[in-house]
């Protein structure tokens, strides 16, 4: 499943990239309505996906997706709650994890990934995690230590 959904992300990044940059016309035309060059990072990412045929190089373990319904109130706002819970739980578990962009803004929008993933018409995903990297060594990990906690000994 894994494999399949990494497909998909990859053949939609070469459609995304063969429609928008590759024409000089249409680009030519984009970057005059949004002279912001924000849309222009994209570019590199989506060569790179489409050139090397998959959108991360390493064995994922899982991945988790948050998916809610479009029309429930802060259901993004419980999403990324949610997302930041995983991932610090993964991270005090030892397992390498990260937030995938792609899971949210190109599966929600792909009718063969919303088929694959059982999504219905009102749901959509607002989120997903890699989890488990192979031999990820957090260099910030939290040791901890006891510290010297005194109580004022005359208040109360």
């Amino acid at each position: 499943m894994i494999e399949a959904l990494d497909q998909i992300i990859v053949r939609f990044s070469a459609r995304i990239l063969g429609l928008f940059y590759k024409p000089r016309f249409l680009f030519a035309l984009l970057s005059r309505l949004w002279p912001n060059p924000d849309y222009l990072l994209n570019k590199p990412k989506l060569a790179a996906v489409t050139e090397q045929g998959y959108t991360f190089d390493h064995n994922v373990s899982a991945m988790v997706f948050i998916v809610g319904d479009k029309k429930t109130p802060l259901s993004e706002a419980s999403a990324q709650y949610c997302l930041y819970n995983i991932v610090l739980y993964a991270q005090t578990r030892g397992a390498g994890s990260c937030l995938w962009g792609p899971g949210q803004i190109f599966l929600t929008r792909t009718r063969e990934a919303r088929r694959r993933l059982g999504l219905e018409r009102h749901e959509r995903i607002y989120g997903t995690v890699l989890l488990g990297y192979p031999a990820v060594k957090f260099a910030n990990k939290v040791q901890g230590k006891a510290l010297p906690i005194l109580w004022n000994a005359g208040a109360g």
